[in-house]
């Protein structure tokens, strides 16, 4: 039985080209890059290097997106909130176009309009032919939250149904009937019913609705993890799939079949990490595959962050990776293609088959290594959760797992497990005395 077959784990683009010219652009990136920048600290050993086999660009701009960000859907372009403004950078040419709001601009599905919280909406072909954007629409009932997600239910001729979806610490949404063609002056809209609360009963943080509106993903405060939930046609909603661990904002695929999101590597995971991270953390990005039930690790940081993935229709997806050192660049819009990876794992949730192994079981041995790698190629002097630790583990093909145990085992259990502040230990996993024979095992390929 391979590795890949029986790890139990704690939870579970080609680049896009074109350009479009407006009146308003000014440029504030630059050419595409050709080398990602520090992943791992400075003199780490060679083994904490680890290939990032998906991405096919990178993006290099003057300044660092907040909160989160989305691409336009088959547009070289993608909408955010930068250190003082909103506005929309053409990661072809590094143009950008200033638009209206203080946060999170975000396009439709479609891509016909940009939404803005509250809801408000500036249409995109207005936008992309300089005509100026100081007039919003805005919906004719406001929605609640901090920031806005948006799902077609439905569409014919001339008009689109849209749910939007808001929420930071609760979640609500609104269906709408915008009717719009190029010879109206502007959109007409029409609420279909009043908002709606879904899962009323739970503490849902941090919502993101899928592309078709049916769905949504967010983070359950009793279960402290992140969960889909669907939203049936009486409005109720139904608890689908748990990703078993605390997650960033997370984003659909277009066709709703993978969810792509970004997790800390350390224990210290609360919502407040929805926000753009400081240098004192470390997160990475993954891909959940639905249909197969398997998890994929995008990137392999240990001393930088990359975060608030997001797909484009053709299942590329972006995300932000910014290294903790100024000497190792700026920050990156990096466009990935999930079908490239070269790490991922089967997704169940750790419970029978592990306990029902002797001790050591898989997945201690699993969640032990990735530890150790944690404490070799981070030394960030925190501590590692056992589901981090377990992701971390899928970063090891076979001969870097075997050298890893092979030359700090011995080291790590004597400074670090048998110590008594366990720095570095996953607090819910005891292997303190596995052997260096043990894990050796679990490095099989």
């Amino acid at each position: 039985m391979t590795r890949t077959s029986i790890l139990l784990v704690a939870l579970m683009a080609c680049a896009y080209q074109g350009d479009a010219t407006h009146a308003q652009s000014s440029t504030s990136g630059k050419a595409p890059v050709t080398s990602m920048s520090a992943t791992t600290p400075p003199n780490a050993p060679e083994m904490c290097s680890v290939p990032n086999t998906t991405v096919v660009n990178r993006f290099e701009i003057n300044d660092t997106p907040g909160w989160f960000f989305k691409p336009f859907p088959e547009l070289p372009w993608v909408a955010y909130r930068g250190t003082d403004s909103n506005k929309i950078l053409n990661l072809s040419t590094g143009e950008t176009i200033p638009i209206p709001g203080e946060r999170d601009p975000v396009p439709t599905p479609d891509g016909k309009f940009v939404t803005l919280p509250g809801v408000e909406l500036l249409l995109t072909d207005e936008i992309l032919a300089g005509v100026p954007t100081d007039q919003l629409t805005r919906l004719s009932a406001p929605l609640e939250g901090d920031y806005q997600t948006t799902g077609i239910l439905a569409s014919g001729d001339n008009y689109t149904d849209y749910r939007f979806m808001g929420g930071t610490s609760s979640v609500n949404f609104r269906d709408f009937r915008i009717r719009y063609d190029k010879t109206d002056s502007s959109p007409n809209i029409e609420p279909l019913g009043s908002m709606h609360t879904p899962c009323p009963t739970r503490q849902l943080k941090l919502p993101i609705l899928s592309k078709n509106g049916r769905e949504f993903v967010a983070y359950d405060v009793d279960a402290a993890v992140t969960k889909i939930f669907g939203i049936a046609h009486n409005l109720r909603c139904q608890e689908l799939e748990s990703l078993g661990v605390a997650t960033g904002k997370a984003s659909f695929s277009f066709d709703g079949r993978k969810i792509a999101f970004h997790v800390p590597v350390d224990d210290k995971y609360t919502t407040t990490i929805s926000r753009s991270p400081t240098d004192r953390m470390v997160q990475s990005v993954f891909l959940y595959d639905r249909d197969r039930r398997v998890i994929t690790r995008l990137t392999h940081n240990t001393v930088s962050n990359a975060y608030f993935p997001a797909f484009f229709r053709n299942g590329n997806v972006l995300y932000l990776f910014k290294p903790h050192f100024k000497s190792a660049g700026g920050p990156l819009f990096v466009i990935a293609d999930p079908s490239k990876a070269s790490y991922e794992t089967t997704l169940t949730t750790m419970t029978t088959h592990c306990d029902s192994e002797p001790s050591p079981t898989r997945c201690e041995m699993g969640a032990a290594i990735g530890s150790l790698w944690s404490y070799v190629c981070s030394k960030s002097g925190k501590r590692t959760s056992a589901s981090a630790a377990t992701l971390n583990y899928l970063s090891l093909e076979p001969e870097r797992c075997r050298m890893l145990v092979t030359n700090y085992w011995r080291e790590y259990r004597k400074k670090v497990l048998r110590s008594r502040r366990k720095r570095g230990a996953p607090l819910s996993l005891q292997f303190k005395d596995m052997t260096a024979d043990d894990l050796l095992r679990g490095c099989t390929g």
